[in-house]
């Protein structure tokens, strides 16, 4: 059963008794809520796949807005056994040994106040329309509009209830 960010804040509200929104905002706790979200995404962070088509000629890519670490790099997807890319510096030696070697992947990790997005290197010229499927971790969906509270939490079932303990702490 997903549970949604309202029924959240709803139970929020109860826990700090204060259904009536006489002390906190609906937003206010929504926000308390959001920060609740970032702190458990660094240590439960959400797994996701990502597929990217390649294309011969192009060995960076953008990696996905959420990301927050690789987990795995299957290249190319398909294969009977899987196969999987081993991570190397693309800066290795003075770089020439990452870039004439095939089966390598490199992370370019952008921190997360930074505009620019987290990019993966790949050392091999990859084959046009082939896919390329990256597991990692990535943070959890925060409450975008905490005027209007909408949409589905992606905080497991079974860590949801340090949410509500981490509003009511930051309540008190």
């Amino acid at each position: 059963m997903t549970t949604t960010f309202a029924n959240l804040v709803t139970q929020n509200k109860t826990t700090i008794n204060d259904s009536g929104a006489a002390t906190w905002s609906t937003a206010e706790i929504a926000t308390f809520h959001n920060d609740a979200i970032r702190d458990c995404s660094n240590h439960f962070p959400r797994v996701l796949t990502d597929s990217i088509t390649v294309t011969n000629g192009t060995q960076e890519y953008d990696l996905n807005t959420d990301f927050m670490g690789v987990l795995s790099v299957e290249y190319p997807d398909g294969e009977s056994p899987r196969e999987f890319l081993k991570r190397r510096p693309y800066t290795a030696g003075d770089g020439a040994g990452f870039w004439t070697l095939d089966g390598y992947y490199d992370i370019l990790k952008r921190d997360d106040d930074d505009d620019d997005t987290s990019q993966i290197i790949f050392s091999e010229d990859l084959v046009t329309d082939a896919v390329a499927v990256v597991e990692y971790h990535a943070h959890h969906a925060l409450i975008a509009n905490t005027a209007s509270i909408s949409g589905d939490c992606t905080v497991m079932p079974q860590h949801q209830h340090l949410l509500v303990k981490f509003v009511a702490w930051q309540a008190t």
